[in-house]
């Protein structure tokens, strides 16, 4: 198997599920970059909360962020692909979200995550996504009203991310969404689903990169555990999901590996990038 670059999820994939990285998956990436292995993260995340992996992701240039919203080249800063929601459908969404009782709602702006002082008072109610927000704290604005503040400054609105902790008010929350043709939903976790722009995801964000790179997908192994994550699961690419990860990710993986936990993405790396004895013998 000839991998020239591994991209990988962050949070539960590359992390344990108590946000740290294992010394076993740092050497794994290192030992990919030292086999001339490149690695590119996707994530939600904006580059200033997952720019603290760049020195602990063997060779880190480039990440998806914002769930195929934006691909920046981490090293200059420079933004090489770049997507944003539709202002009145944003609008109109942020608007009837922040309507919702018991509905955590944060909205991505230009880096910069603007966020309800009802839902966040709701969110820490609830005990949930605590280490995330201690993650999202460098990039968080509180304020009573989004949709007013975006009306007034005319910031642009990447994507949108909402929560909820019962299953039944979150499905009346989705029912009663606006339709928008502009806007595409996914689900990165159970309850809670990304609002982002019509033809926007990880995969699209990824071939894009990987023309930039002059790559083909059968060079390349991805990492994932999520829903978001699927559309990253190419045809041709070496699609791997870790033992943690939902049941039909699992499904459509060329290998599943051990959790995150078990430090799953160091195991596939070791089988998968390392050379075998035969090209070591042969070099």
């Amino acid at each position: 198997m000839d991998i020239k670059l591994i991209v990988s999820d962050i949070d539960n994939t590359i992390l344990r599920t108590d946000g740290t990285l294992s010394p076993e998956t740092t050497a794994a990436f290192e030992l990919a970059a030292a086999a001339g292995v490149p690695t590119v993260l996707a994530s939600s995340r904006t580059p200033t909360i997952a720019s603290g992996l760049l020195d602990k992701v063997g060779d880190l240039r480039y990440m998806i962020l914002l769930t195929g919203c934006r691909i920046a080249d981490m090293k200059t800063g420079h933004r090489i692909y770049q997507r944003s929601m539709e202002r009145s459908a944003a609008l109109e969404l942020i608007s009837y979200l922040e309507s919702q009782p018991d509905c955590y709602l944060e909205v991505c702006s230009d880096e910069r995550f603007l966020l309800p002082c009802a839902g966040l008072a709701y969110i820490h109610r609830i005990r949930a996504f605590e280490r995330y927000l201690h993650d999202l704290t460098p990039a968080m604005i509180e304020m009573e009203s989004v949709s007013r503040y975006l009306a007034k400054s005319g910031a642009p609105v990447d994507k949108l991310f909402f929560y909820t902790k019962h299953r039944t008010h979150f499905l009346d929350i989705c029912h009663g969404l606006p339709q928008q043709a502009s806007i595409r939903l996914v689900s990165p976790v159970p309850n809670g689903l990304d609002v982002l722009p019509s033809g926007v995801n990880k995969g699209i964000a990824l071939r894009f990169l990987l023309a930039q790179l002059q790559l083909l997908p059968e060079q390349v192994m991805v990492f994932g555990d999520s829903e978001n994550d699927a559309d990253m699961f190419l045809d041709g690419t070496f699609n791997v999901a870790v033992g943690n990860a939902y049941p039909l990710l699992k499904e459509r993986a060329s290998f599943v590996t051990r959790s995150s936990d078990e430090d799953g993405i160091a195991y596939a790396c070791l089988l998968y990038t390392s050379p075998s004895p035969r090209d070591s013998t042969s070099s």
